[in-house]
């Protein structure tokens, strides 16, 4: 299924453009290129019946700048959204702010809750993570990168943290911000980093054109080769047996754990910024900077 969203992103001055996409429980959410999100529900999404479109524009008209993040909370009550504008905002289903965190000095990359929900990493272009409560009290301040942050996530158990960095490293970190390994290896920035779902490994995608495949010491175990431009997101299939990369090169590619690449999903127009599964892992999601949203099955059908 091709969903084109050229009008729908239109809104006043601005010109929206798809960055991210994550699917949510029984809905889908997918992230504007550095500004806003949208709300889709998946099952409509299948049929090209979109509602709820502008169902959270609130998220960028609350902050004072561009909205570059925003994540659900695991229980879905709450989303964290992560701005520009150097904070964060909690907010609930009625549009309301619950909580502004301040703290950091430089525009906020992500954030996103941990398993349990109860705590918040956030990663920014300062060169920190931000670990906060949810009344917006920062717990702990993570320095060691020499660089802006791109993103940081949680493993599945939440007790330590990966974070991605265009220092061209990864860094795991315990929850008191000690850096327990330095993960060094790729040759240019590192876009994003994702914990496999037993917790044991993790994909990294660069601007090197690769992924990698690491152990929780910092050792690669696979490098994956095959895209012709940076690589800007990976995750693990819920079964956590093959990866879905995105790239610069307008692909996707579908992975084993070995690095031999199963399908490339050829489609868009314009660089692929992300792709995720589908909670069964039947279905794969791509968001482009081609204006377009892409289904596809996992022989690479669009």
């Amino acid at each position: 299924f091709n969903f084109k969203i050229d009008d729908a992103l239109h809104s006043g001055m601005h010109q929206w453009t798809v960055d991210n996409c994550q699917f949510e429980f029984e809905h889908t959410a997918f992230s504007k290129a550095l500004q806003w999100h949208i709300y889709i529900n998946f099952h409509k999404l299948k049929t090209g019946n979109v509602q709820n479109l502008n169902q959270f524009d609130f998220l960028q008209t609350g902050h004072s700048n561009a909205v570059l993040s925003a994540n659900f909370s695991p229980d879905g009550q709450t989303i964290i959204s992560a701005s520009y504008d150097n904070t964060l905002k909690l907010w609930n289903l009625n549009r309301q702010c619950l909580h502004t965190f301040t703290g950091h000095s430089n525009p906020v990359s992500g954030a996103n809750f941990s398993p349990d929900g109860q705590t918040i990493i956030s990663a920014s272009s300062d060169n920190t993570l931000k670990l906060w409560n949810l009344n917006g009290q920062c717990l702990h301040t993570f320095t060691g990168h020499s660089c802006e942050v791109l993103s940081a996530n949680f493993s599945p158990d939440g007790q330590t943290i990966i974070s991605a960095s265009w220092d061209n490293t990864l860094k795991l970190w315990n929850l008191n911000g000690q850096c327990l390994h330095t993960f060094t290896g790729h040759s240019n920035s590192v876009s994003g980093a994702n914990f496999s779902p037993d917790g044991q490994t993790i994909i990294s995608a660069s601007n090197d054109k690769t992924l990698k495949l690491w152990d929780l010491n910092g050792q690669c175990l696979h490098i994956f080769t095959g895209h012709s431009d940076g690589v800007q997101g990976a995750h693990f299939s819920p079964d956590g047996q093959t990866i879905i990369s995105a790239s610069g090169d307008s692909t996707l590619k579908l992975w084993n754990l070995n690095g031999q690449c199963l399908h490339t999903f050829t489609g868009h127009s314009n660089w692929v910024q992300n792709a995720n599964f589908s909670p069964d892992g039947q279905t794969i999601i791509s968001a482009s900077h081609d204006n377009t949203l892409k289904l596809w099955n996992l022989n690479g059908q669009c």
